[in-house]
């Protein structure tokens, strides 16, 4: 993690005190009779692990969704650790960019290893749901699967999307929540592709101007632009969150308040921001399901990126 954040190690030390509010087992809910809960399957970004985004799977858990988030093993994750000890370190080959082959090949391998980690994410929780005796049995929706991801993890779950039109199967997902996506790691051919056949999904795009490439042809903002264009408006809203950066998304710009002083987050209060990001992603997936399409606001642009603050989000949305 230090390599992707440069921070000293003492700061580092600092999240391993930090609480989430949430109950470690508690028992599901059993009372009366509750409808199907849709299902959240999350990717997190470069250098973060599933433990990564407590706030954003504590509101999506507390509002009725059944949330799963994947580790993954392709040396993106600060550290991957499973039950028999095995421990899979932080490959330093993901910080190395540029547009030599090698590169070009070894970021794609990782989208590959990862949407197949995604895939078997979704079949587990599939066979749990249709385990006799056990708690997820009939409660889960999968009409209703939205893969959420933040940066090189939303680009896993944009390339689950575009995988399945290719294949022709049927999609895993039908929301996408994409929080600030680098889209480094696709293959223009893969671009080219999704921008001809339309993804069906609906898709909410949260991005930062930190976050913002060159418009330049091949860079990552005009790739994921390429791709979420040709959809129709009302299945896709980009939404820009003005003053906040990528790492606002996640947990650390909280557990370290000293990032704002380091311009490493917002100036805005950290628990604010993602207060900002969890209501929007809650109304959004709401509004889908009641098949409704996003609410648009005036200060929306003709590409549907909406200018979003604290305030005037927390009035339009």
């Amino acid at each position: 993690a230090r390599q992707v954040a440069p921070l000293p190690l003492w700061f580092l030390d600092y999240l391993t005190g930090t609480k989430a509010d949430a109950i470690v087992l508690a028992p599901p809910f059993r009372g009366r009779q509750l409808p199907s809960s849709p299902v959240v399957i999350v990717s997190h970004g470069l250098g973060a692990t599933r433990m990564s985004y407590s706030s954003l799977c504590c509101a999506l858990a507390s509002h009725g969704c059944v949330v799963a988030v994947v580790d993954h093993c392709d040396g993106s994750a600060a550290v991957t650790r499973f039950s028999d000890g095995h421990v899979v370190q932080f490959n330093e080959s993901c910080l190395r960019g540029g547009a030599r082959r090698e590169s070009k090949d070894f970021r794609h391998s990782q989208l590959v290893t990862r949407v197949n980690e995604l895939q078997i994410a979704y079949e587990n929780l599939r066979e749990l749901a249709q385990r006799s005796g056990h708690w997820m049995k009939d409660r889960l929706d999968f009409d209703c699967c939205v893969g959420l991801g933040h940066h090189l993890g939303a680009a896993t779950c944009l390339a689950a999307c575009v995988r399945a039109g290719a294949d022709q199967t049927k999609p895993r997902f039908q929301h996408l929540a994409l929080l600030s996506p680098t889209m480094e790691h696709f293959l223009q051919e893969d671009v080219e592709f999704a921008a001809s056949h339309p993804l069906p999904q609906r898709v909410l795009c949260l991005d930062v101007p930190k976050a913002r490439r060159p418009e330049a042809e091949g860079s990552s903002a005009a790739r994921l632009r390429q791709i979420l264009l040709p959809m129709p408006e009302e299945r896709r809203i980009m939404v820009e969150m003005q003053g906040a950066t990528h790492l606002d998304h996640s947990d650390l710009a909280m557990a370290v308040p000293v990032l704002r002083l380091l311009g490493m987050s917002g100036p805005a209060p950290a628990a604010e921001t993602q207060r900002l990001q969890n209501q929007v992603i809650l109304n959004w997936l709401e509004r889908g399901r009641r098949g409704q399409p996003p609410r648009a606001a005036p200060s929306i642009t003709s590409t549907r990126r909406r200018q979003a603050s604290a305030s005037d989000t927390r009035r339009s949305w």
